[in-house]
């Protein structure tokens, strides 16, 4: 078990540079998942909305250099974390598979779907996430996953069907209730494999159902451009599974006045 740090006074903590990132510095592959989870903890950072979107402002200046047409992810890691420690355990806390926010998909900028060091490139550079070489080491290990999986290619019948399945409740008081698409985190009893023999739903990693079936933070009411939400294609938006826009009140019907001959 890892020693954890002194707590120290963080309630007048506002702003990224009175956090101690340096403490993530020594973090490895292996245990920085555990390491980042605890940092946010101690430090309340669920409850500081600032973090995010001023952490990724400051990843945006760090330098980068390209091998072709590629963004250079391993020189990019040497030259602005490699000698910094502070940069280093921000790079940790960026790659943590899990954020410090609650209710993600309030903040979907930040949420899960969103690689976060590419996200700070694409918004100040217009650096697309198709641009990085072995992006691996650039985005955290769950969306990762979920962007290089193989499967089939599903209708949008097919995939309003799985939504509805994975949101049905199947046993307790509430059997049969279909839970809200636009927050519920996770699909239930999806198919495996379908009767034609393709591959379900169901063995798909838990952030690709999502994107697919379109619920959380990929669902239309809460997705933004720099969410992954097609797997196949990082850098596009897919166009939604129903229309959710709301129908206009119908303009009253005008009666044309009555027209004799006389």
């Amino acid at each position: 078990m890892f020693n954890k740090p002194k707590i120290r006074d963080y309630r007048n903590l506002n702003n990224v540079k009175g956090l101690p990132f340096e403490e993530l510095a020594e973090s490895t592959t292996i245990d920085y998942q555990a390491l980042v989870e605890d940092f946010s903890d101690r430090y309340a950072l669920s409850i500081r909305p600032w973090v995010y979107p001023q952490l990724l402002a400051e990843v945006g200046t760090w330098s980068y250099s390209r091998i072709g047409d590629k963004i250079d992810s391993l020189d990019f890691l040497a030259k602005n974390c490699k000698n910094s420690p502070r940069n280093k355990g921000i790079y940790w806390f960026l790659m943590w598979d899990s954020r410090a926010l609650d209710k993600q998909y309030l903040h979907t900028e930040f949420c899960g779907l969103t690689p976060l060091i590419p996200s700070a490139f694409k918004k100040l550079h217009g650096i697309n996430y198709s641009e990085w070489d072995s992006p691996h080491r650039v985005i955290n290990p769950k969306l990762m996953e979920a962007i290089s999986v193989d499967y089939p290619a599903y209708t949008v019948d097919e995939l309003l069907q799985f939504r509805v399945t994975g949101l049905t409740i199947n046993s307790g008081k509430k059997v049969g209730t279909i839970k809200n698409a636009a927050v519920t985190h996770n699909l239930y009893n999806l198919p495996k494999a379908l009767v034609d023999g393709r591959v379900g739903p169901g063995v798909l990693p838990q952030l690709t159902r999502m994107m697919l079936c379109q619920t959380w933070c990929a669902h239309p009411k809460h997705r933004n451009k720099y969410s992954i939400l097609d797997p196949k294609d990082w850098d596009s938006m897919p166009e939604p599974l129903v229309d959710e826009t709301p129908l206009s009140d119908p303009k009253p019907s005008v009666t044309p006045e009555l027209d004799v001959p006389w």
